[in-house]
């Protein structure tokens, strides 16, 4: 059997950004617990979006750039430096047990508030940088 070539070949035509994806499970324990993984979980969702300029009125033409972000790790000399980079995707589970699971308490008027016991937390960060050979070999990227 005899097969034709197709000449097929890849074309290299430039380096692509890295993308790095985290992911965490949190349960609290209590009302309060909860209360600030929301609030950190808000503090990401606003770090991670872009603000109206004041130059052009705050009209939706053109925007400022989020906030970048630098992760590091401890115990780095088993893992890598990570560039800089900005929150590309922010993915929030509030029912991470496969059930809705509150905690419950109630406030001065007599108004019963809930927050969620479980939540999935995902993000995806992007480098703002290529990285190079050089990189990897120097700055342990």
């Amino acid at each position: 059997w005899v097969s034709r070539n197709p000449y097929m070949a890849l074309v290299y035509s430039n380096p692509e950004f890295r993308q790095h994806q985290f992911s965490w499970k949190f349960i609290s324990r209590n009302y309060k617990e909860s209360e600030k993984l929301l609030e950190i979980i808000q503090l990401f969702k606003y770090h991670a979006a872009p603000s109206k300029t004041a130059k052009t009125g705050g009209l939706p033409h053109f925007f400022n750039y989020p906030e970048q972000f630098d992760i590091d790790f401890h115990h780095d000399e088993f893992l890598f430096n990570i560039a800089p980079s900005v929150l590309t995707s922010i993915s929030v589970n509030y029912h991470a047990e496969n059930r809705p699971m509150y905690h419950s308490i109630e406030t001065e008027g007599g108004k019963i508030q809930k927050v969620p016991v479980a939540v999935q937390f995902s993000t995806t960060f992007q480098e703002v940088a290529i990285i190079t050979k050089e990189n990897i070999r120097e700055d342990y990227r």
